[in-house]
């Protein structure tokens, strides 16, 4: 199917909405492809029984979702550095749904992690949460860190990997990222599962062994990259957490959608969540 939508960015004029749209002009340049720009207006439902009697309210909100679109393609043209296709849509539905459906011909969808109001300040924003678990294409959730706008644009790709199809999935997605981006990518495999540190074996001893295996899990993908720049780290640790403290801030985290049980894995459906919850840069969470 071809990807006509190209980048799909959703937005709804708060500061993260800003920032995800700046990062998604920019990936959208460095694809190739089209910007989609996203503002969904489900119908307004309630029991106040004066609602009958605003006819205006659907005017209203095609209004204010219109300026909100304007705003949004200001904020990506800015952004850009080449003339990039830009469209708009405003499906008059819940976000979450609208967006699930434009994933089937999209690249990428892109949002920010949290959106407008007290609920969404305190709370990952639930069209992030909907899109990471029914995406049909990889999901970026962007976060308002203007603090880290330089390591942004210098830092490595990271990628959680547990050996899993849904890591290798990942894999690939951030090989793709550090070649567009000309970026080192650091493949980082946390050794972690219910009773790891009981395990009765010296870790510096499974350690070789994890470490072999992983590096020979990437030589082929090494192969496959060639100009890719790479460096494996083997940690006996909680993936999360390790994801989201690694010391040199990268680009972004890239995870798959789940992972495999057992003691070796990564657990990375629950990895994913924790991921996109902490880290303070992009998150891009990869879709089978």
């Amino acid at each position: 199917m071809s990807k006509e939508l190209g980048v799909v960015v959703a937005v709804d004029g708060s500061p993260s909405s800003d920032a995800a749209t700046q990062w998604a002009a920019h990936d959208a340049e460095l694809r190739g492809v089209p910007l989609t720009i996203v503002h969904a207006t489900p119908p307004v439902v309630g029991t106040w029984p004066t609602m009958a009697a605003l006819p205006d309210v659907s005017s209203w909100q095609q209004d204010a979702g219109q300026r909100i679109l304007e705003e949004a393609v200001a904020v990506a043209t800015e952004a850009i550095n080449i003339e990039l296709r830009i469209s708009t849509e405003m499906p008059p539905t819940a976000t979450v749904p609208a967006l699930v459906e434009l994933t089937r011909e999209a690249e990428l969808v892109v949002v920010g992690n949290r959106g407008r109001g007290r609920l969404a300040r305190a709370l990952l924003g639930s069209v992030s949460m909907g899109l990471v678990h029914h995406s049909r294409c990889p999901v970026a959730v962007i976060r308002h860190e203007p603090s880290t706008a330089t390591a942004l644009k210098s830092g490595p790709i990271l990628l959680g990997f547990d050996g899993s199809p849904a890591s290798e999935t990942a894999t690939a997605l951030a090989f793709e990222e550090a070649l567009r981006r000309r970026a080192e990518l650091v493949v980082l495999h946390a050794w972690w599962g219910s009773g790891a540190f009981e395990f009765p074996v010296e870790w510096d001893d499974l350690r070789i062994e994890v470490e072999e295996s992983l590096a020979r899990q990437m030589a082929v993908w090494q192969g496959r990259y060639p100009d890719v720049p790479m460096r494996t780290t083997v940690v006996r640790d909680q993936p999360a957490l390790r994801l989201v403290d690694y010391p040199a801030t990268p680009q972004m985290i890239v995870v798959g959608s789940h992972g495999h049980g057992g003691i070796t894995s990564t657990l990375l459906g629950s990895v994913s969540t924790a991921v996109v919850q902490a880290a303070r840069v992009p998150v891009v969470v990869a879709r089978s």
